[in-house]
Protein backbone atom coordinates (compact mmCIF):
# COMPACT_ATOMS: atom_id res chain seq x y z
CA UNK A 1 0.00 0.00 0.00
CA UNK A 2 1.48 3.55 -0.40
CA UNK A 3 0.50 5.30 2.58
CA UNK A 4 -3.24 6.44 1.20
CA UNK A 5 -5.73 5.46 3.79
CA UNK A 6 -8.54 4.36 1.21
CA UNK A 7 -11.40 3.20 3.70
CA UNK A 8 -12.06 2.17 7.07
CA UNK A 9 -12.90 -1.00 8.24
CA UNK A 10 -15.66 0.67 11.10
CA UNK A 11 -17.47 3.40 12.31
CA UNK A 12 -14.30 5.07 13.80
CA UNK A 13 -13.08 6.42 10.56
CA UNK A 14 -16.62 6.99 8.56
CA UNK A 15 -17.00 10.41 7.62
CA UNK A 16 -20.85 9.93 7.85
CA UNK A 17 -22.98 12.94 8.57
CA UNK A 18 -26.54 12.59 10.26
CA UNK A 19 -28.88 15.68 9.48
CA UNK A 20 -31.55 15.61 11.88
CA UNK A 21 -34.54 17.44 11.70
CA UNK A 22 -36.25 15.74 15.03
CA UNK A 23 -34.53 14.73 18.48
CA UNK A 24 -34.09 10.87 18.03
CA UNK A 25 -32.05 7.85 19.08
CA UNK A 26 -30.26 6.25 15.67
CA UNK A 27 -27.41 4.20 15.92
CA UNK A 28 -25.31 3.98 13.04
CA UNK A 29 -22.41 1.91 11.73
CA UNK A 30 -19.99 1.72 9.07
CA UNK A 31 -18.29 -1.26 7.05
CA UNK A 32 -15.92 -1.31 4.33
CA UNK A 33 -15.10 -4.66 2.37
CA UNK A 34 -12.25 -4.57 -0.25
CA UNK A 35 -12.09 -6.75 -3.43
CA UNK A 36 -9.24 -7.31 -5.74
CA UNK A 37 -9.02 -8.71 -9.47
CA UNK A 38 -8.31 -12.14 -9.42
CA UNK A 39 -5.39 -11.04 -11.48
CA UNK A 40 -4.38 -8.93 -9.08
CA UNK A 41 -4.61 -11.68 -6.55
CA UNK A 42 -2.60 -14.38 -8.82
CA UNK A 43 0.31 -11.95 -8.63
CA UNK A 44 0.73 -12.07 -5.23
CA UNK A 45 -1.66 -9.30 -4.18
CA UNK A 46 -3.88 -9.57 -0.83
CA UNK A 47 -7.55 -9.78 -1.78
CA UNK A 48 -8.24 -7.33 0.61
CA UNK A 49 -6.15 -4.57 0.16
CA UNK A 50 -7.55 -1.75 -0.88
CA UNK A 51 -5.22 -0.60 -3.53
CA UNK A 52 -5.92 1.15 -6.95
CA UNK A 53 -8.13 -0.44 -9.09
CA UNK A 54 -9.53 -2.33 -5.88
CA UNK A 55 -13.71 -2.03 -4.96
CA UNK A 56 -14.68 -1.20 -1.95
CA UNK A 57 -18.46 -1.89 -0.80
CA UNK A 58 -19.68 0.12 1.95
CA UNK A 59 -22.53 -0.97 4.51
CA UNK A 60 -23.77 1.64 6.55
CA UNK A 61 -25.97 0.16 9.34
CA UNK A 62 -28.93 2.05 11.18
CA UNK A 63 -31.00 1.03 14.15
CA UNK A 64 -33.83 3.31 15.85
CA UNK A 65 -32.59 2.63 19.30
CA UNK A 66 -35.21 4.88 20.70
CA UNK A 67 -38.58 4.29 22.21
CA UNK A 68 -40.71 6.30 19.49
CA UNK A 69 -40.47 6.54 15.75
CA UNK A 70 -37.57 8.57 14.26
CA UNK A 71 -39.05 10.61 11.22
CA UNK A 72 -36.96 12.85 9.06
CA UNK A 73 -33.48 12.16 8.59
CA UNK A 74 -30.55 11.78 5.73
CA UNK A 75 -27.23 10.08 5.91
CA UNK A 76 -24.40 11.97 3.76
CA UNK A 77 -21.15 9.97 3.59
CA UNK A 78 -18.39 12.37 1.77
CA UNK A 79 -16.19 10.47 -1.01
CA UNK A 80 -12.79 11.01 -0.62
CA UNK A 81 -11.26 11.96 -3.98
CA UNK A 82 -9.58 9.00 -4.43
CA UNK A 83 -12.42 7.07 -5.37
CA UNK A 84 -15.42 7.16 -7.19
CA UNK A 85 -18.78 5.65 -6.98
CA UNK A 86 -20.07 2.71 -8.93
CA UNK A 87 -23.25 3.75 -10.97
CA UNK A 88 -25.94 1.45 -9.73
CA UNK A 89 -24.33 -0.03 -6.82
CA UNK A 90 -26.90 1.20 -3.91
CA UNK A 91 -28.54 -1.89 -2.23
CA UNK A 92 -30.58 -1.97 0.62
CA UNK A 93 -32.00 -4.55 3.32
CA UNK A 94 -34.51 -4.13 5.68
CA UNK A 95 -33.76 -5.48 9.39
CA UNK A 96 -30.22 -6.27 8.25
CA UNK A 97 -27.43 -5.26 10.72
CA UNK A 98 -24.35 -6.04 7.86
CA UNK A 99 -21.16 -7.00 10.28
CA UNK A 100 -20.42 -9.22 6.63
CA UNK A 101 -20.91 -8.65 3.20
CA UNK A 102 -23.98 -10.72 1.45
CA UNK A 103 -23.01 -13.67 -0.36
CA UNK A 104 -24.55 -12.50 -3.04
CA UNK A 105 -24.20 -9.04 -3.01
CA UNK A 106 -26.58 -8.54 -6.31
CA UNK A 107 -29.45 -10.10 -4.95
CA UNK A 108 -29.30 -8.35 -1.61
CA UNK A 109 -33.17 -7.13 -1.63
CA UNK A 110 -33.02 -4.69 -4.38
CA UNK A 111 -30.66 -2.12 -6.32
CA UNK A 112 -31.34 1.20 -7.82
CA UNK A 113 -32.48 0.77 -10.89
CA UNK A 114 -30.10 3.04 -12.91
CA UNK A 115 -28.27 4.53 -10.45
CA UNK A 116 -29.01 7.86 -11.15
CA UNK A 117 -30.12 10.80 -8.93
CA UNK A 118 -32.80 10.40 -6.73
CA UNK A 119 -33.31 6.75 -7.01
CA UNK A 120 -36.19 5.24 -4.81
CA UNK A 121 -34.96 2.07 -2.47
CA UNK A 122 -38.57 1.69 -2.61
CA UNK A 123 -38.28 0.24 1.06
CA UNK A 124 -40.66 0.71 3.96
CA UNK A 125 -39.07 3.62 5.23
CA UNK A 126 -38.50 5.27 1.90
CA UNK A 127 -35.02 5.88 1.24
CA UNK A 128 -33.86 7.17 -1.60
CA UNK A 129 -30.52 7.41 -2.49
CA UNK A 130 -28.40 9.99 -4.12
CA UNK A 131 -25.30 9.92 -5.61
CA UNK A 132 -25.50 12.83 -8.44
CA UNK A 133 -23.00 15.02 -6.64
CA UNK A 134 -20.03 12.51 -7.33
CA UNK A 135 -18.77 13.85 -3.81
CA UNK A 136 -20.90 12.41 -1.87
CA UNK A 137 -23.65 9.66 -1.03
CA UNK A 138 -26.72 10.77 0.57
CA UNK A 139 -29.44 8.47 1.56
CA UNK A 140 -32.59 10.26 2.57
CA UNK A 141 -35.35 8.67 4.50
CA UNK A 142 -38.74 9.76 4.06
CA UNK A 143 -41.28 7.48 6.19
CA UNK A 144 -41.02 6.73 10.18
CA UNK A 145 -38.64 4.26 11.27
CA UNK A 146 -39.96 2.76 14.36
CA UNK A 147 -38.58 1.95 17.53
CA UNK A 148 -36.61 -1.12 17.17
CA UNK A 149 -36.32 -0.77 12.69
CA UNK A 150 -33.12 -1.26 11.36
CA UNK A 151 -31.44 -1.75 8.10
CA UNK A 152 -28.18 -1.78 6.12
CA UNK A 153 -27.62 0.82 3.11
CA UNK A 154 -24.88 -0.29 0.71
CA UNK A 155 -23.05 1.38 -2.17
CA UNK A 156 -19.51 0.77 -4.14
CA UNK A 157 -16.68 2.57 -4.84
CA UNK A 158 -13.84 2.20 -7.37
CA UNK A 159 -9.88 3.33 -5.81
CA UNK A 160 -8.50 5.81 -8.68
Amino acid sequence: MNGTNYGGTNQTTSKIAITLIEALNVSIDKYAFVTNSASYIALGGDGNEPVPGSEITYAVTFTNTGSVSAYNFTLSDPLDSSVEYLPGSMKYEEGAQATTLPADYTAATFACADGAADDALGDTYGIEGDASSGTSIVFSFDNAIPAGGSGTVYFKVYIK
